[in-house]
């Protein structure tokens, strides 16, 4: 599967929400539980509200590949 990685200077609910302007904190945490993201996301002291740095630095490659696929799965959702 490709996936196109988008992260911006953020934080991992604001990368998640990225492409669903107006998601609720609800509809991106199931988001992300449905990518495999939600359990290391929560392991940040500052879970969802963690920065991600400049194209993602602070996160793994699995990590960012893991919450984007809760924006994708976010954006589909929404029809975006």
């Amino acid at each position: 599967m490709l996936f196109f990685s988008v992260a911006v200077n953020d934080t991992i609910a604001n990368n998640i929400a990225y492409g669903a302007p107006g998601a609720t904190r609800a509809e991106i945490v199931e988001a992300a539980k449905q990518a495999n993201a939600h359990d290391f996301i929560r392991e940040f002291v500052e879970n969802y509200d963690t920065p991600v740095g400049e194209r993602g630095t602070q996160l793994s490659g699995g990590q960012k590949q893991r919450y984007c696929s809760g924006f994708w799965l976010l954006c589909v959702r929404n029809d975006r």
